[in-house]
């Protein structure tokens, strides 16, 4: 017997064409054979499984970068067996998206991706129940991976199994829940053609993609939600009518609507990304600058009228604190409102000096200095 650390790890044997008397000797110069092979064995076993274990590591490193890219479950899923099924050495995957019902409850499996399966097997599981029973369905129930060696063991182990391993050409079987925040994404599956042996180093391997892959859906169902409240922003900011831009923590320009850009007579092309004073020099110093970084440093909102000089018309600026430390502005053009007031502001003034004064001169005098503000 080949022995390590008190195991038999196989079994070496001699044959004699002629009948042989075996000696104290020879028996201990078998023994010794046996040793040596066995602990020539042992170095070549753990070879190997350095090898495996960093060929795996840096199969796994380059996963996690594609991982970092992916944008849907699909790209997910294509990353992951792109390098998982060969450092498993397994011949199919398939990852599942978890179904749930009103009460948040797994009911059925919908396949984002396969690898590995015939066109009819792929469309028989397309999408399936989650039953009581199944390797797959008791991952996923019980939370934890479940590792099949061989279909007699499948057989054994589930034989309510509606699947038959053997049927569909394979004979083992592993399968990892996905899980996020306590709450089952995805299961992750692989078959393989032969039986076998699935050490820790297999078993660590699985556990960390599904971790890894569990991260990449997480971050794929945040951007998508980043993308439907940017949608959804949007729509928003279309159904408001009156000129209307948004500037950032630092001042920039991060949103500019076409009633704004017919206002400001500049595409908003020309104006996300930079400051006031930037696509504006002559505002510098002007009231709606200061207003402005006001708001922006205080947090909060602002009102200012006043005539532009770029525009050479009056304009109301309403500013609100947006989160995030920005400022959003909603103009109004006032123009004929504050010429009509100045207007009557002058009548009422020259009215006044008009009958102040019996003097002529003093009086017209009186009426161009109080004009020419005005106009």
């Amino acid at each position: 017997p080949l022995v390590v650390a008190g195991d038999i790890i196989g079994a070496m044997s001699f044959t004699y064409t002629a009948p042989r008397y075996f000696s104290d000797a020879d028996r201990a110069f078998f023994l010794a054979v046996g040793r040596q092979a066995a602990q020539a064995l042992e170095r070549a076993r753990l070879f190997e499984a350095e090898r495996l274990a960093a060929d795996r590591a840096r199969r796994l490193q380059r996963l996690i970068g594609r991982l970092n890219e992916a944008t849907s479950a699909e790209q997910i899923a294509a990353a992951v067996f792109e390098g998982g099924l060969e450092a498993v050495g397994a011949d199919a995957g398939s990852l599942g998206l978890i179904q749930t019902d009103e009460a948040g409850m797994p009911v059925a499996v919908e396949l984002a991706r396969g690898a590995g399966f015939v066109p009819a097997v792929a469309e028989r599981y397309r999408r399936f129940p989650i039953t009581p029973g199944g390797p797959l369905s008791s991952a996923i129930l019980n939370r934890e991976i479940t590792l099949v060696g061989s279909a007699r063991e499948w057989s054994q182990r589930f034989p309510t199994a509606p699947e038959d391993l053997a049927a569909l050409g394979f004979e083992a079987f592993a399968a990892v829940p996905v899980i996020v925040g306590g709450r089952v994404l995805a299961g992750l599956s692989f078959t393989f053609r032969t039986a076998q042996r699935f050490d820790e180093g297999t078993r660590t391997f699985l556990l960390t993609l599904a971790e890894q892959c569990a991260l990449a859906l997480e971050r794929q169902r945040a951007h998508e939600s980043q993308l439907r409240q940017a949608a959804q922003h949007a729509a928003l900011l279309e159904t408001i009518q009156d000129p209307f831009v948004a500037f950032d923590h630092e001042g920039r320009y991060s949103y500019v609507n076409p009633q704004a850009e017919a206002l400001l007579q500049r595409p908003a092309s020309e104006l996300i990304g930079r400051r006031l004073d930037e696509a504006f020099p002559s505002t510098r110093g002007s009231p709606f600058a200061k207003t402005l970084e006001r708001a922006l440093e205080s947090g909060e909102g602002g009102h200012v009228e006043a005539l532009s000089p770029t525009l050479r018309r009056w304009l109301e600026a309403r500013m609100y604190a947006t989160p995030g430390g920005g400022v959003s502005v909603v103009f109004q053009d006032v123009t004929d409102r504050r010429r009509a007031h100045d207007a009557a502001t002058f009548v009422a003034n020259a009215s006044r000096l008009l009958s102040a004064s019996h003097d002529y001169s003093v009086t017209l005098r009186a009426v161009a200095q109080a004009a020419v503000p005005a106009l």
